[in-house]
């Protein structure tokens, strides 16, 4: 840089700053977050200097390190919406708010907002940026099914699944229309798909869509790209969820770890959120050993690493707490959870959703030991969380109605937990529908809680229509699992691994 500057005489002109903004991207790629940061604040100053706070190339750089703040640095979304923010108002004064440029900010403050959980105001900015733009390129160009794609996203998280699929797909058809069936983008709408049909229940309908994305990444990606780990770890989800297919949902996770080792290297913190993955996946088995062992190694790499990604750590801290608890060693447990809980709190604020899973987890924890009283409260911030987020009409509104009729059964207060029960049935039944597996597991819990508290006229069309949504086949094989097989392979993890 130095020499290049030599060349181009004065260090603020603004074709110095060019030759910055274009050393920002590959920094950016290479993970090299601080310097990629250095380079953008320095042009941002030199063109603030020479072009003026409020010159279209000074836009253009408050976007780029908003980009790096909203992308690569998760801990940074108030100085992204700043800067966001900024460059909106420059683009609006001086090219209109109906300009393409002003239609980009917006997408990503949309994204911004989405990843914050604040939906109201993503939908807007995402409403705003595909109006400008089906205005401008028309209903059926891609850069509309950008926007498109992020109502998708949008609409998946607050439990609209009708609208998420709908507006999925319509990104899918431009894509494959426009760009081609065999096309990377193509290949990222149908991932959207299938996370989508997964959440639902839908699981040879994500199949499909996630191994199409598979065939595309391995056509048009070189070998072992991260890209194509993305979408071997997006199969290995699928098959723990669908049948708990424990041995090919391993095979996957672990093909994807090999790649991300590969081509990231083994301290890379993508390597550590994999390791994660497997420890989870071995701890769900009950082979304790190998789960410590994966969520230690991928908690080394997070304290190792030199930009510190503190959700990361979280999550991990968060599956060591659980493997303790299955192992026995609860006062480890609880400290963990208890830590994993505080940095989330830190790092997205005591009502985000994720603090939100994690209250649930604790007072999951304090369930399991009997600690009715010290748990209610977790589950009601967390119910509070999710209502306010999410509204009382989401499966994950109604899991939190489950877990706080389960505090209320063993508390004796059978009438308030029979009321949470029922609602969270009548919330599976209206979003998901009786033909969602999900529903019929749902179903079935509910069953079983009825039945122990004597409900038996309550239960029995429970028990009924679970069988309908789930299958005669797979409840047994659910009942068999939940309560012989995993049970068993937990008791015989402790005898095995202990401390």
């Amino acid at each position: 840089m130095a020499v290049q500057e030599q060349m181009l005489g004065e260090p603020t002109r603004p074709t110095t700053t060019t030759k910055v903004i274009s050393l920002g991207p590959p920094s950016l790629e290479q993970e090299r977050n601080k310097e990629a940061e250095s380079l953008y604040q320095r042009a941002l100053k030199i063109r603030e200097q020479v072009l003026g706070p409020e010159h279209l190339d000074t836009a253009e750089t408050l976007s780029a390190l908003a980009d790096l703040y909203l992308y690569q640095n998760r801990d940074q979304y108030e100085q992204a919406e700043l800067l966001y923010q900024r460059a909106l108002k420059i683009y609006e004064q001086v090219l209109g708010p109906e300009h393409t440029d002003t239609a980009s900010i917006l997408n990503d403050l949309g994204t911004l907002y989405r990843l914050q959980d604040r939906y109201q105001e993503a939908e807007s900015r995402y409403k705003q940026a595909l109006a400008i733009r089906e205005q401008v390129f028309g209903p059926e160009h891609p850069v509309t099914a950008i926007s498109l794609n992020g109502l998708g996203l949008l609409y998946s998280q607050q439990g609209k699944y009708e609208e998420a699929e709908a507006h999925h797909q319509r990104a899918l058809k431009i894509r494959k229309q426009v760009l081609g069936s065999e096309h990377l983008a193509t290949a990222t709408s149908l991932d959207n798909l299938g996370r989508l049909y997964s959440v639902q229940g839908r699981y040879q309908e994500a199949k499909s869509q996630f191994e199409q994305a598979l065939a595309i990444r391995k056509q048009v990606l070189v070998p072992n790209h991260p890209d194509t780990a993305m979408s071997l770890s997006n199969l290995g989800w699928l098959y723990w969820q669908q049948q708990h297919k424990y041995q090919k949902a391993e095979h996957f996770f672990q093909q994807a770890l090999n790649i991300y080792e590969k081509v990231l290297g083994s301290e890379h913190l993508t390597t550590a959120n994999h390791l994660d993955n497997l420890g989870w996946l071995y701890r769900e088995e009950g082979k304790y050993k190998e789960a410590e062992l994966h969520f230690q190694r991928a908690l080394a790499i997070c304290e190792r690493a030199p930009e510190p990604d503190h959700l990361l750590r979280a999550d991990i801290l968060h599956g060591l707490g659980w493997v303790y608890e299955g192992l026995h060693r609860y006062s480890e447990a609880e400290s963990q959870l208890q830590q994993a809980l505080t940095i989330r709190e830190r790092a997205r604020g005591p009502n985000h959703l994720g603090t939100a899973e994690h209250l649930r987890a604790l007072g999951e924890f304090y369930y399991l030991r009997g600690r009715y009283k010290e748990a209610e409260p977790l589950y009601q911030r967390a119910l509070a969380i999710r209502e306010k987020a999410l509204g009382p009409k989401h499966p994950d509104t109604a899991d939190i109605w489950y877990s706080l009729g389960d505090i209320y059964r063993k508390l004796g207060r059978r009438k308030e937990a029979e009321e949470y029960y029922l609602q969270g049935v009548a919330v599976y039944e209206q979003v998901l529908g009786l033909a969602s597996p999900r529903t019929g597991m749902f179903l079935g819990k509910i069953f079983w809680q009825l039945l122990r508290m004597r409900r038996i006229r309550q239960a029995a069309p429970m028990g009924v229509r679970g069988l309908k949504a789930y299958g005669l086949k797979e409840s047994i094989r659910g009942v068999a699992l939940a309560g012989v097989i995993l049970p068993a392979k937990r008791f015989i993890g402790r005898i095995l691994w202990k401390p």
